[in-house]
């Protein structure tokens, strides 16, 4: 997706070896980030604003496509929530990834 315009998660992620200390390149994995909320105690993927606005708590997500992790970001936005949401979070981040993995290898092969 380079030079398309187009592919900003994977550009942000790209970024990330630069903006530390060591500055690796990711040569072989990809990554993606996701949100996820939690709102009314149900898990909600890929919010639009009203949703997002409305949340319980905020979890970004960031993955590779070997399911390995690279960021977990959790914010209560009102009462705390349980430890296993965290698990849940990251399950549901992993389904959703998924399909974007696969476009994202069928564009670049």
């Amino acid at each position: 997706m380079r030079g398309r315009g187009a592919g900003w998660v994977t550009a942000e992620y790209d970024m990330l070896p630069r903006a530390t200390a060591s500055r690796h390149a990711r040569d072989r994995e990809t990554g993606r980030i996701a949100s996820r909320s939690l709102r009314d105690g149900s898990l909600l993927l890929d919010l639009d604003y009203a949703e997002d606005a409305a949340a319980d708590a905020d979890f970004n997500i960031v993955l590779t496509d070997a399911g390995d992790v690279v960021e977990i970001q959790a914010t209560a936005e009102g009462a705390p929530f349980g430890r296993e949401r965290v698990g849940e979070a990251l399950a549901l981040a992993a389904r959703g990834m998924e399909p974007l993995f696969a476009a994202q290898r069928g564009a670049v092969a």
